[in-house]
């Protein structure tokens, strides 16, 4: 979302920002930013979707968590990953983690990749991931 609100910035727009989360309750997260939220909860109803109002920046953390690692992962280990099966090099593990990103393989659009790497949850994310393997090392 925190594109949508640089974009809403730079062009001096007031537009509401929402976002779909394509998933199968429908939901809907309005920005919390929002002027006209209570307008368009009512119209997502009446479409028969499941608005939920958040912030901007708690939808990016959100977003950095369940949505990055398996795209990202999709996107810097799905050829080598394919690689080394044709080889026989998989271990269990690597040959479950190959078959869970090929079954995702087409979901991700460039588009999708694009947001994931302009959020800016995603460094926090990639920070607190470190920090809580290095304290069990």
């Amino acid at each position: 979302m925190n594109t949508s609100r640089v974009f809403n910035d730079a062009h001096g727009c007031n537009a509401a920002i929402v976002h779909m989360l394509m998933n199968k309750q429908n939901v809907v997260i309005i920005s919390k930013e929002s002027p006209q939220s209570r307008r368009l909860i009512d119209h997502f109803k009446q479409l028969k979707m499941t608005p939920k109002i958040m912030n901007i920046d708690d939808h990016d953390a959100l977003m950095a968590r369940t949505q990055a690692p398996l795209a990202l992962l999709l996107e810097t280990l799905s050829s080598f990953l394919n690689t080394q099966e044709k080889r026989g090099m998989l271990t269990t593990s690597a040959d479950a983690l190959n078959e869970v990103l090929k079954s995702r393989k087409l979901a991700w659009t460039d588009e999708t990749i694009n947001s994931i790497l302009a959020n800016p949850q995603l460094d926090q994310l990639i920070k607190q991931m470190q920090a809580i393997l290095r304290s069990k090392v």
